[in-house]
């Protein structure tokens, strides 16, 4: 095999390459080409199919492995293939550790024991979600076996995200027996989708390297789209949704984010939070565990601490209400709620405390 590193510009090639992107597009004058990168182990190479439909050019999709035949040609400092020939190649005719570093697991055994996990979630409107995405969609599960979950932090490989996945359902299984207080099938649905969104999100670099920068924001409106047409109450929505949507926060032993996330997200969904992102953390990289697993434990103190003090964290624990603020002479409507929000975020802050007087005093100046 000829790699991409090692080709150079007047030559004709042969070889069979990872279809890592592919996207039709025009030329100036109208006329359809497809664009595609591809990539083996030593990197990605731009190439152009710049007559779709002539003979030669068989049916392929995104990640399928090609048999190319092109010129190599330079455009604007960089090589470029310009492909005269293009089949969808076999299996057997390619090596997958020649294009990508590979886990050393089975893929198609770590696949059947994810939906091994999919199928003991109790709860049905929640399994039907799982197996719209896992059991229902082909393309879904083959891009989804594909990918790696990061670049160079945890599991950047083949079958990296896959692995990562079921590893963090497995720790969030173990968690969910030793905290009964825990809802196991809400546990799981989110832990077997928080990264879902990294195939769709992942980008890459002119060094050739990948990034999902903002995977979880993709993670909750995939999920959220199948919520919807599944027609999902709106509680069991908010609470999947809220704890994808901030998994990757980073916890710290401070009892101010203690506050604002129990104000934001409630108790119930930040246990499934904290748990998620213990379960997370525990599957990445050993050389930044021990600091990130201490400092959710330090933040689980400080919520704990918050809760049985009962501190101030939402509307209900505030010293005074609107009956208060309306003997204080201001109008009934929504400036009454907009004050106690105020309100209430100085108290979380400590910069107001949580006392009648002093709210009283405040709610003048607001």
């Amino acid at each position: 095999m000829k790699y991409i590193a090692q080709l150079t510009e007047g030559e004709r090639i042969n070889e069979i390459y990872l279809c890592r992107k592919k996207q039709s597009a025009l030329t100036k004058a109208g006329k359809p080409y497809e664009s595609l990168m591809l990539q083996d182990k030593t990197g990605t190479l731009d190439a152009k199919i710049w007559d779709p439909g002539s003979l030669g050019i068989d049916d392929f999709d995104e990640l399928d492995y090609i048999a190319v035949t092109g010129d190599v040609t330079s455009f604007q400092g960089a090589y470029q293939l310009n492909i005269k020939r293009l089949r969808k190649a076999q299996q057997g005719e390619y090596l997958p550790e020649d294009y990508l570093p590979c886990s050393d697991k089975d893929v198609d055994l770590m696949y059947e024991e994810l939906l091994g996990f999919i199928q003991s979630v109790r709860a049905p409107y929640l399994r039907q979600l799982l197996e719209s995405f896992f059991v229902q969609e082909e393309g879904f599960a083959k891009n989804f076996k594909f990918h790696s979950a990061a670049k160079s932090v945890h599991h950047g490989f083949v079958g990296g995200l896959l692995e990562h996945t079921l590893g963090v359902t497995k720790n969030c299984d173990y968690f969910a027996q030793a905290y009964p207080m825990l809802d196991r099938d809400l546990l799981i649905t989110a832990a077997i989708f928080h990264d879902i969104g990294k195939p769709g999100s992942m980008t890459v670099d002119e060094d050739g390297c990948g990034h999902f920068y903002q995977h979880e924001i993709l993670s909750e409106e995939l999920t959220e789209q199948a919520m919807k047409r599944l027609k999902y109450d709106n509680d069991t929505r908010e609470t999947v949704l809220a704890v994808i949507r901030s998994h990757s926060i980073v916890f710290r032993p401070d009892r101010k984010q203690a506050r604002k996330l129990l104000g934001k997200l409630g108790e119930e969904r930040l246990r499934l939070l904290i748990e998620l992102e213990l379960a997370d953390v525990k599957s990445q990289n050993p050389l930044y565990r021990e600091e990130r697993v201490a400092n959710i434990a330090a933040f689980r103190e400080k919520m704990e601490e918050a809760l049985a003090e009962e501190q101030c964290f939402s509307l209900r624990h505030l010293a005074i209400n609107g009956k208060d603020l309306l003997c204080l002479g201001i109008p009934q409507g929504p400036e009454i709620g907009r004050i106690l929000n105020v309100l209430l975020e100085q108290v979380v802050e400590e910069a107001l405390p949580n006392e009648p007087d002093a709210l009283r005093e405040a709610a003048r100046k607001v």
